[in-house]
């Protein structure tokens, strides 16, 4: 049985309280683990249905913030009608006033085709790496090498980047993705938060480094709970170890949200 410390819960009690509450969580090592197909990913069974109801109470919106793009995230997780995603990194959303997507410049498509081309003749160096083509982006998946020859790879496709275009790739678990628009998780859920309310407190959960967008951009102690899922440094206000604790903690706020809304 997966139990919250008493510190967690007291957390989750403030964040209940706030008279306007996003929650926000990533998808993949959070919601769901890992798994070394990224389409038999699966979230566990209770957290979206726990966001949903959160997004059926007063004053409070549930959002997930995912690398995957729009499409896949909708359908790995069953296009939930009443929750915001916010998918690659924050450009694409099914909210058109949090990213608007527009079709990439003809310069932005040889751009996307240049790391295309570099992707597959690293593949020919490393053949376990899986490429990932997203509307706007390349992900290159290491977690199929054998364990010592991840971070080769990841330095290898780093580099290759850095030296054959002028974009910044994006260091993930066991992945490296470079995209040729610029968005981040914080910005998307900065837009979120102004679009609901000035006062608007945040419960954000997330496991990789992209999520540090969010817990760097949300740092007021009194309206900002963030929750890094798993080992690592992070700016996040407390830790969960997996996303077993993730379900517990979403299925604590949603009884203490309700409780709340129900009595004011």
């Amino acid at each position: 049985m997966t139990t919250l410390t008493p510190q967690i819960t007291a957390l989750l009690a403030r964040a209940a309280t706030a008279e306007h509450l996003i929650v926000a969580s990533d998808f993949d090592g959070t919601l769901a683990f890992f798994h070394d197909d990224p389409m038999a990913v699966r979230p566990l069974a209770g957290t979206i249905e726990a966001l949903q109801h959160l997004a059926c109470l007063p004053h409070t919106t549930s959002a997930l913030v995912s690398g995957r793009d729009l499409a896949t995230l909708t359908h790995l997780t069953g296009n939930p009608h009443n929750i915001t995603l916010i998918a690659s990194h924050g450009a694409q959303s099914n909210n058109p006033r949090i990213a608007d997507e527009a079709p990439l410049t003809d310069t932005q498509q040889a751009a996307l085709a240049h790391l295309n081309h570099l992707a597959h003749t690293l593949k020919q160096r490393y053949p376990g790496i899986t490429i990932e083509n997203k509307s706007a982006a390349v992900v290159i998946h290491v977690r199929q090498l054998p364990p010592e020859q991840r971070k080769e790879a990841i330095d290898a496709a780093i580099t290759t980047i850095r030296t054959h275009t002028n974009l910044e790739p994006l260091l993930g678990k066991n992945v490296v993705e470079t995209a040729v628009l610029h968005a981040t998780k914080g910005g998307a859920l900065t837009t979120l938060a102004s679009l609901t309310h000035p006062q608007t407190a945040l419960v954000y959960f997330g496991d990789d480094l992209t999520d540090e967008t969010v817990f760097e951009t949300f740092q007021d102690p009194q309206t900002s709970f963030t929750f890094k899922v798993g080992d690592g440094p992070t700016s996040a206000t407390t830790r969960l170890p997996d996303p077993h604790y993730v379900l517990a903690a979403l299925t604590c706020l949603t009884h203490l949200r309700t409780q709340h809304t129900q009595h004011t």
